[in-house]
């Protein structure tokens, strides 16, 4: 379903109930399917014989709550998220069930109610954000590919054209760039590719260095930085099955782009920027962001509790584009 093959999610549902009928998460999972292909009428059908028996699984609220904002139900769920959601001992649970009770509350216009529950779903999460922390993490990085240094780093003799970096803080428009290029006949979206994050990870190894990254970099030497090089371009050659490009668009790569830039010296890089305000808030309501908080290679850098000083983080990516652009018009 994470594909958006809502007819094949329909059909594997379908078939999961015949083995058992009345299994609340596959009877949630068919409706949530048929709601993202627009059958709304059959997503609430699906769920009534449960609900009007009185069962109370915390996956069959998420998947009312998304019916409901089609059918006119909205306050019939919010009211059972808010019976469950005191209940519930999945942590996961409790933090979905808030944040549809917010996004249904939003939607009918009861801000301060939608905002508490939106609190209680981050506090759930757990993260705490330290910005002098973010700071301090990257420092080495972008000291390690400042203007001057960067002239002297090695780079791969790979100049493949293939992939494009899509980077940016999580809900600056990654998903729509892509969207956009892949409308291409030449362009094939790779989505949130975890390839570099595991380069990033395997470069001690690769340099024989006992130091972590990016304490390990100064051992990237011309010969060793063509394996990764290769590895990667390996990678999207399997996607993109013959396009000309592939994109690759995990947020987060933009804390690697000095990286990027020695393996891959002739790759273009989109930097998606939105008004961090609205990044703040759109981030507060989703509860999608958590998992990409969870593979971040930086992840306490983040926090889905979200706090004034959580702008810091949001223009970091524009300070590391700015530091990391520099040496690319000195490549040899």
């Amino acid at each position: 379903m994470t594909l958006g093959r809502y007819d094949e999610a329909v059909g594997a549902y379908r078939r999961a109930l015949v083995l058992e009928s009345d299994n609340p998460a596959a009877i949630a999972g068919l409706s949530t399917a048929l709601e993202r292909s627009g059958q709304y009428r059959h997503a609430r059908d699906v769920l009534r014989p449960l609900l009007e028996r009185g069962n109370r699984h915390p996956q069959l609220a998420v998947a009312f709550a998304a019916v409901a904002r089609h059918t006119g139900e909205e306050m019939h769920a919010v009211k059972l998220i808010e019976e469950l959601a005191g209940d519930t001992s999945s942590t996961d649970m409790c933090i979905d069930l808030h944040f549809a009770a917010g996004n249904l509350l939003d939607r009918m216009q009861c801000y301060d109610q939608a905002f508490g529950h939106y609190e209680q779903a981050n506090a759930a999460c757990g993260y705490v954000y330290l910005p002098g922390t973010a700071e301090r993490d990257l420092a080495p990085l972008m000291a390690f590919y400042s203007a001057q240094a960067g002239k002297r780093r090695p780079r791969s003799g790979n100049r493949s054209e293939l992939p494009v970096f899509i980077v940016g803080m999580p809900r600056s428009g990654t998903t729509l760039v892509e969207q956009i290029l892949a409308s291409h006949t030449a362009v094939k979206a790779g989505g949130e590719l975890e390839v570099i994050p595991e380069i990033v990870s395997g470069i001690p190894a690769l340099v024989d260095s006992p130091a972590p990254y990016p304490d390990c970099l100064d051992g990237l030497t011309r010969r060793n930085i063509e394996q990764p090089a290769r590895h990667y371009i390996a990678a999207l050659a399997d996607i993109g099955a013959g396009a000309k490009r592939v994109t690759d668009k995990l947020p987060y790569n933009f804390i690697n782009l000095g990286l990027i830039d020695q393996l891959l010296p002739s790759v273009r890089v989109v930097h998606c920027v939105r008004d961090p305000k609205d990044i703040h808030v759109c981030i507060h309501w989703k509860p999608a962001g958590r998992e990409a908080y969870k593979r971040s290679c930086r992840q306490r850098l983040i926090s889905s509790s979200v706090s004034t000083s959580g702008l810091v983080f949001m223009l970091l990516p524009r300070a590391c584009a700015m530091t990391w652009s520099r040496p690319s018009a000195a490549r040899p």
